[in-house]
C-alpha cells in the first residue's frame, strides 16, 4: 500500500485495501483480551487500551506492522482516500507506539517490559516506530530518546538492512541536534556494506539500502507525508 500510495496513487484497489486496514486491528483491542491484560496476565507492561496491527489476523499487536499501518493511513489521508475512522485508527495507533517505548526510548518487538524485566530496543523497529511518529513534536523527550538509542546502536552496525533503516530514521529526523553529521558517517558505512555480496542477503536488503542511500543523495523522505 504504501508503494502504491506513493507511485501510484489512484490504483483502484488502494480504497477497499485501506478500508481493510482500518478494519484490522490487534486482539487486545477486544473487551475479553483487555480484561485478560488488565486483570489476569500483568507480566507484561502495556495498556490494552492503546492497539494496533499484527504480523497476522487474530494475533497481538506488534511495533513494526502499527508503525507501517499508520505510515500507510497516513499516506491514504494525504490523497484524500480516508475517513473518520482512519483518524481514530492512526491515533490510536500512534498511542500504542508511544506506550510500548522501552524506558530509556527506542523499540522492542512488541514490549517494553516482559516479567518486570525492561527490554532493550532493537534498531529496526526503533526506526520503523521513529518514522511513523514523524508528526510527534520534536522536543518530545521519548523521540529524543529514541533517536540517541538509534545514533548509539548504529555506531559499529554491520548489518545493512538495520543501518539502512536508521538511516532512514535519522534523515526524516534530521534537523534534531547533531544527526547531520551521524548521517554521513553511516551512509559512508553503509555503501561500504553494500560492496561486500554477502551482506545483501536478499531483496528487500537490496531494496532498503537503495531507498536509504536515495534519502541522503536527494533529500528525499519516502515514509515522509507533506504536512
Amino acid at each position: 500500500m504504501i508503494a502504491l500510495l506513493r507511485k501510484h496513487p489512484a490504483d483502484p484497489g488502494l480504497p477497499r485495501a485501506l478500508q481493510w486496514l482500518c478494519a484490522s486491528r490487534g486482539i487486545e483491542s477486544h473487551w475479553l483480551w483487555r480484561w485478560k491484560f488488565k486483570l489476569a496476565d500483568t507480566q507484561v507492561a502495556f495498556n490494552p487500551d492503546k492497539f494496533g496491527w499484527s504480523w497476522a489476523p487474530g494475533t497481538a499487536s506488534w511495533v513494526i506492522p502499527t508503525a507501517f499501518a499508520v505510515i500507510a493511513l497516513r499516506l491514504g489521508r494525504q490523497q484524500g482516500l480516508t475517513g473518520p475512522e482512519a483518524e481514530k485508527r492512526m491515533r490510536i495507533g500512534s498511542e500504542m507506539l508511544v506506550d510500548r517505548a522501552c524506558p530509556g526510548g527506542g523499540w522492542n518487538a512488541g514490549n517494553a517490559r516482559v516479567f518486570g524485566v525492561a527490554l532493550e530496543p532493537h534498531i529496526d523497529a526503533t526506526a520503523i516506530a521513529l518514522l511513523a511518529l514523524q508528526e510527534r513534536e520534536r522536543n518530545e523527550v521519548m523521540i529524543t530518546q529514541s533517536l540517541d538509542q538509534l545514533v548509539a546502536r548504529t555506531s559499529d552496525c554491520l548489518g545493512a538492512s538495520s543501518l539502512a533503516w536508521a538511516l532512514l530514521a535519522l534523515h526524516a529526523w534530521r534537523r534534531h541536534r547533531h544527526y547531520p553529521r551521524e548521517l554521513a558517517r553511516r551512509g559512508e558505512e553503509l555503501e561500504r556494506l553494500m560492496r561486500t555480496p554477502e551482506r545483501m542477503a536478499d531483496n528487500a536488503t537490496l531494496a532498503v539500502c537503495a531507498l536509504a542511500l536515495d534519502a541522503l543523495a536527494n533529500d528525499r523522505n519516502p515514509f515522509g507525508v507533506k504536512q
